[in-house]
């Protein structure tokens, strides 16, 4: 039997840049869904920070983000108001930890939900499932990373859209659960 799937959260951003801002979230909910939301950068003056090369891989551009992005402070409440009290797991925690909580500041709200990291939690299932503590910690680690490097490659064979897409990042992770979960 499956236990019970967590949640996930992904954040696109402006860059890798310390001065980066997120621009898209996408989180999923117990039914399975997917909501994801692009994030208007022109609604905040000091987000300016933009790199090309990131464009590239997400194929986000400013111009869409002005036309479809929401408001950051409708986005904090809205996230707030469906995450409140629940623990997201992201593949990119220290980012996705700072963008969510420069998403949050920009529209004056406190987040009311926590961000966890996914491979962690991965990590620990194929830990207690897959090995044996004979091994030395780091070698369990080295292994343990090999192995999750090629769930991950596995998950994506069941994903549809394209990589470096919140949504889609989010529905690979959900794969990734189903995957070490067997």
């Amino acid at each position: 039997m499956m236990k019970e799937q967590p949640l996930f959260i992904d954040f696109e951003a402006s860059s890798l840049n310390m001065a980066s801002y997120p621009i898209e979230v996408a989180w999923s909910m117990e039914d399975g869904s997917i909501e994801s939301h692009l994030i208007n950068p022109y609604a905040i003056d000091s987000w300016t920070d933009w790199e090309p090369d990131s464009q590239a891989i997400h194929g986000l551009s400013r111009k869409l983000l002005l036309k479809q992005g929401k408001q950051p402070k409708w986005l904090a409440q809205r996230m707030n108001e469906v995450l409140s009290g629940k623990v997201m797991l992201s593949n990119g925690y220290e980012f996705d930890l700072d963008w969510c909580e420069t998403l949050f500041k920009a529209g004056d709200e406190e987040m009311q939900f926590k961000l966890g990291d996914t491979w962690h939690v991965f990590g620990r299932k194929i830990n207690t499932t897959l090995f044996v503590d004979g091994k030395k910690p780091e070698d369990r680690a080295s292994a343990i990373y090999k192995v999750l490097t090629d769930i991950s490659e596995q998950a994506w064979k069941q994903v549809e859209g394209k990589q470096h897409r919140a949504g889609t990042d989010v529905q690979q992770l959900i794969e990734m659960w189903k995957i070490v979960n067997k």
